[in-house]
C-alpha cells in the first residue's frame, strides 16, 4: 500500500512538471492626442507610471477625435481610430487600459501594481526580422498552451510600435513611447481557434512593409491575445526588430558562413568563420544575453534555457552575419 501511494505521488508529480502556468505580461494601451491639453498634462504622469516597470508592454494610440490634425493620427487615422472603437473609447482622451480593462488615467505606479505577478495558461513567442536592404519585415507569433484551460478561442492583435519617438507636440511632451505604427492582424484582432491539448502551439506568420517615417532600430512587434467576450487579455508578448539576414543555416557573404546543428543542445558551430572575430547571441526581445569573442568556431550554449535566440557575429571589416536558432534540451 505504501508503494502504490509513492507511486501515485511520483505520478502526480510528472503530471503536474507537464502542465505549469506562465507569467503574464502586463499590457498598458494609452489612448492620446498630441493637440490635446489635457493629454500633455497627465501623459508624462501615465509614462511615468507605466515606465517604472521594464517588464510592462506599453502601446500609445492616437485616434483622430478629438484632434483630426494630430501628428501621429495623421500617418495612420483608420487603425488608430479602429483601436479606439474596439475598446469604445473614440473621441476621450486621454484614456488607459490594462490588460483590457479601463483604469483612471491618473495612473500611478500603485494603479499598475495590481495586474502585476499574474499568469496565464498561455505563452506567447514572437519572432520579429528583416533582411539588410529589405523594405519589410516578418513577424512569426507561436501560441502554446502551457496549462489546463477551457478557453477554445481569443482574438489576437499584432502591430507594430516605435519604441521612443523625439517629438515635441503642440500639447508640449517632447518624447513620446510605444507609438502605434500599424496593424499587421485586423486592428479588432482576428478569431483564432487555440490549441487545446498542453504544450500544443499554432503558428501565425505575417509581413509588413516599412515606412520612410519609421526608425527601423526601433521598432517592435507586439502580440495581444484577448478573450472574445470581456476583451480581458490573456497574454501579451513584444519582440524588437532584428535586422540582418535571420534563418537557420544562410549562405550570408561570400565565405557562405553558417551555424549547425540547428536546434542545437550544446555546442553551436558557426561555419567557415575565419573572418569573424566576435559574436552576440540575443533574445526575441532583442536583449543581449551573451557575447564574446569567436576565437574558434564552437560556441557552448549549454546555460541557455529552451527557446528561440538569434547569433550575430562580426568580421573585423564589419560584415554582419545574423541567424536565428533554435536551444533544445
Amino acid at each position: 500500500m505504501k508503494m502504490k501511494t509513492i507511486l501515485t505521488s511520483l505520478l502526480f508529480l510528472l503530471c503536474t512538471c507537464a502542465i505549469s502556468q506562465v507569467p503574464k505580461k502586463v499590457v498598458a494601451e494609452l489612448f492620446t492626442n498630441t493637440r490635446c491639453s489635457i493629454c500633455g498634462a497627465k501623459d508624462p504622469k501615465i509614462y511615468s507610471a507605466i515606465n517604472y516597470f521594464s517588464d510592462v508592454i506599453e502601446i500609445a494610440y492616437y485616434p483622430s477625435a478629438p484632434y483630426s490634425t494630430c501628428f501621429f493620427s495623421l500617418q495612420n487615422p483608420t487603425e488608430n481610430d479602429a483601436r479606439a472603437k474596439y475598446y469604445n473609447t473614440y473621441g476621450s482622451t486621454p484614456d488607459v487600459f490594462l490588460q483590457g480593462v479601463p483604469v483612471s488615467n491618473n495612473l500611478d505606479t500603485n494603479t499598475v501594481k495590481p495586474f502585476l505577478n499574474q499568469t496565464s495558461n498561455f505563452e506567447i513567442q514572437i519572432e520579429h526580422s528583416s533582411l539588410f536592404g529589405s523594405d519589410s519585415a516578418t513577424v512569426i507569433c507561436t501560441i502554446i498552451k502551457r496549462g489546463n484551460d477551457t478557453l477554445q478561442s481569443a482574438k489576437i492583435f499584432i502591430a507594430v510600435q516605435e519604441d521612443s519617438i523625439d517629438y515635441t507636440a503642440p500639447n508640449g511632451i517632447p518624447r513620446h513611447y510605444g507609438v502605434f505604427r500599424k496593424s499587421i492582424t485586423a486592428a479588432q484582432g482576428e478569431l483564432v481557434t487555440l490549441p487545446q491539448q498542453v504544450n500544443d502551439s499554432i503558428i501565425i506568420n505575417l509581413t509588413y512593409a516599412f515606412k520612410v517615417a519609421w526608425d527601423k532600430n526601433l521598432l517592435s512587434a507586439f502580440a495581444i491575445l484577448q478573450k472574445n467576450s470581456d476583451r480581458s487579455i490573456v497574454q501579451g508578448a513584444k519582440a524588437k526588430l532584428a535586422l540582418g539576414n535571420v534563418s537557420g543555416i544562410a549562405d550570408f557573404t561570400k565565405d557562405k558562413i553558417s551555424i549547425f546543428p540547428n536546434p542545437v543542445t550544446d555546442k553551436l558551430i558557426v561555419g567557415n568563420s575565419d573572418n569573424y572575430n566576435t559574436f552576440e547571441i540575443y533574445n526575441v526581445f532583442g536583449e543581449t544575453i551573451y557575447k564574446g569573442n569567436l576565437n574558434q568556431n564552437t560556441i557552448s550554449v549549454s546555460h541557455l534555457n529552451n527557446g528561440i535566440y538569434f547569433i550575430r557575429v562580426t568580421s573585423s571589416t564589419n560584415n554582419v552575419a545574423t541567424f536565428r536558432f533554435q536551444k533544445i534540451k
